[in-house]
């Protein structure tokens, strides 16, 4: 089975992601950071600056904040940009796919509402997170700007549609690490 797993900006998709790996041995495709990968190819480089341009990168380093503020400021610009990672990251997911042999594998993404990629997999848990808890975690981890932030939660699709899409939900404001197991659990028991 293919499952994505999503979630908004500082849900803690990784770390729950990583704790699949950890206690069940279950292969994890980070579809997030596949894309940084690809955004900083040499081999995607040409088609990376046709997109954002030449400030794309300063001394051949990825240009974050100026790209954050591209594309979260100009629709068509991010349209373009993810609709050449998404082709990719299709492709690669497919090829890494192909090789695996557990009963399931985690396809993460914060995007998959979003992108309307819901259809290509099986089943979907999302991971939820008050907004106090992933403020501070996502300004802890990433040195936003209140602004950076605001323009993430904005392009982001609210928890409470992707609740109702999906087939199982992780709070995980205020688990304990017993507890956030015991859900990782019940979801692999019934992804067998």
């Amino acid at each position: 089975m293919k499952i994505g797993i999503t979630g908004g900006i500082g849900s803690g998709k990784s770390y729950i992601c990583n704790k699949f790996s950890e206690i069940y041995n279950i292969p994890i495709y980070f579809s997030d950071l596949k894309a940084k990968e690809m955004i900083i190819d040499i081999n995607n480089r040409k088609e990376i600056i046709n997109i954002l341009g030449e400030k794309a990168f300063i001394d051949n380093e990825l240009n974050k904040s100026y790209i954050r503020k591209l594309i979260f400021k100009n629709v068509d610009i991010k349209n373009k940009l993810e609709k050449y990672l998404h082709e990719k990251i299709k492709d690669d997911f497919e090829r890494w796919y192909s090789k695996q042999k557990s009963k399931y594998v985690l396809y993460e993404s914060a995007l998959i509402f979003e992108k309307k990629q819901e259809k290509y997999f099986d089943k979907i848990i999302t991971i939820t997170v008050s907004d106090s808890i992933r403020k501070e975690r996502v300004f802890k981890r990433d040195n936003l700007t209140n602004e950076e932030y605001e323009l993430v939660l904005k392009n982001q699709i609210s928890d409470d549609y992707k609740i109702k899409k999906s087939d199982f939900v992780i709070d995980n404001s205020n688990l304990s690490n017993e507890e956030l197991n015991n859900e990782i659990k019940k979801i692999n028991e019934l992804c067998q």
